[in-house]
């Protein structure tokens, strides 16, 4: 045999040893070697339906959707927030108690709007360490000033006080609702001696 037939042979026998291998990783499951291109797919497929769409949430979420959708999260799901909600639908449709955690974590909404310099300049931001930043170690959820649902720069802001305020964030000399002159030097811990929580 020529030395060119011997390196055709071993090229066939290469070629041939390359797709039988590819094949049995494609079809070897996923426990045995930790990655299959054919396993993952059913795998995927063979998982339950959690998630709803938005419009399922307006059965009964009506007035908020509509907010919502007139918002500039209009881009944004309910569930990117709420998090899966078809246990919560079901259980509402049939009439049943039917609890949803909803997440109040600053880090929600500073996944998309902490600041970073690959983001466009117009695009609502805020400096994480100054922005609200943390007193006495509790820093003030998002939602203590803006409303998600109905987003707005400067927010409209609900004024429930349940933990030690935050005012001069927003009311201090050079923010958006200033304090008048007329208080000198006001503090946090100040401003309930005159501002009462509002009732509910």
């Amino acid at each position: 045999m020529s030395h060119l037939a011997r390196a055709g042979l071993l090229v066939v026998l290469f070629v041939v040893m390359f797709l039988f291998v590819r094949a049995l990783s494609a079809t070897v499951s996923i426990e045995l070697i930790g990655l299959s291109h054919g396993d993952n797919p059913r795998q995927w497929a063979s998982l339950p339906i959690v998630n709803q769409p938005s419009a399922a949430c307006a059965e009964c979420h009506e007035p908020i959707n509509v907010s919502w959708e007139l918002s500039d999260h209009a881009t944004v799901t309910c569930e990117n927030c709420h998090g899966a909600t078809k246990d919560h639908i079901e259980l509402a449709r049939n009439d049943d108690e039917a609890p949803l955690a909803i997440s109040d974590a600053r880090d929600l909404c500073l996944f998309c709007h902490a600041e970073l310099a690959a983001r466009p300049p117009d695009f609502p931001q805020v400096d994480v360490a100054t922005h609200s930043a943390p007193a006495d170690g509790y820093a003030a959820p998002c939602t203590s000033c803006h409303n998600p649902h109905q987003p707005g720069i400067p927010p409209a802001v609900p004024h429930e006080i349940d933990r030690p305020p935050k005012c001069l964030a927003c009311h201090g000399k050079g923010e958006w609702v200033p304090v008048s002159d007329a208080h000198v030097e006001p503090n946090n811990t100040e401003c309930l001696t005159c501002h009462k929580p509002r009732e509910e």
